[in-house]
């Protein structure tokens, strides 16, 4: 085994734990995906239509339950799905007829659903509001824009992430980070001249921009769900398996939000 590994030479990356314990779920993975690619031939003569089959929970449990039995009830190590009431129902479904078949639903589905409560509390929605009108004053002026963008440091506001409401998250966290970039700004000669300062778009721009208030509570919020992002980052990552980071993340991300809800009244 030595003399394999040095005929290899250095530089070579073994694999992982979770790679070399996988084959025989990639074999499966591929041998559904040959019966995928046969049901396809059939879809291109034929067509799909398949928009009310996710919200109604018998037709989804026949087609789980079918899927069941072809793998065999006791052959199925954990089902996970959507956090939905339809699939929530399925699950109920399955779980009376096949004890045997463990459920849990999806990681990533949950967070993305506390985020989206987040989102929802009504002094959330007046900060995203506040925030959204800073952003679309910065990204609908070039001007403004080009003089940001030459700032030191700078990276976008807006970045993909890998829900709505993540996005969302991050691009607050971002503008938080842009707070200085965005005062000095204000106290720019070129831009206090031009007719961008002097519009009523532009007003409202200044006025959030200089509230400290307003960055206070991003701030805040920011940090409330910093715990929740780190673990979406976590869960929707394929790279390894991901329940142990869960439990331990969810408890410390409840402990870190108990703690800054109880200073921080006004949230």
């Amino acid at each position: 085994m030595a003399d394999a590994i040095a005929a290899i030479g250095p530089g070579y990356k073994i694999p992982t734990y979770h790679n070399l314990r996988v084959n025989l779920l990639r074999d499966a993975r591929e041998e559904v995906q040959l019966l995928v690619d046969g049901y396809k031939k059939t879809w291109e003569d034929v067509g799909l239509d398949a928009s009310d089959v996710v919200k109604d929970a018998a037709t989804l449990f026949s087609l789980f339950e079918e899927i069941a039995l072809w793998v065999g009830p006791d052959n199925i190590v954990y089902l996970v799905t959507d956090n939905g009431a339809n699939y929530k129902a399925v699950e109920r479904m399955l779980s009376e007829k096949y004890s045997s078949i463990p459920w849990s639903p999806c990681a990533a589905h949950c967070i993305n659903l506390m985020l989206k409560d987040i989102a929802e509390m009504s002094h959330i929605v007046n900060l995203l509001t506040r925030a959204s009108e800073v952003t679309k004053f910065v990204y609908n002026h070039s001007f403004v824009l080009a003089s940001l963008r030459k700032k030191q440091g700078w990276t976008e506001i807006i970045r993909p992430c890998a829900t709505r409401f993540a996005t969302t998250f991050v691009a607050l966290s971002s503008l938080h980070q842009h707070k200085h970039d965005l005062q000095s700004t204000m106290t720019d000669t070129t831009f206090v001249e031009s007719r961008y300062a002097k519009t009523n778009k532009g007003k409202t721009f200044i006025s959030i921009v200089l509230d400290s208030q307003f960055w206070d509570d991003i701030g805040i919020i920011s940090k409330v769900v910093s715990p929740l992002m780190r673990m979406l980052r976590i869960v929707d990552s394929d790279e390894r398996p991901s329940i142990g980071y869960v439990y331990d993340g969810m408890y410390k991300t409840r402990m870190g939000i108990k703690k800054l809800f109880k200073n921080k009244k006004n949230l």
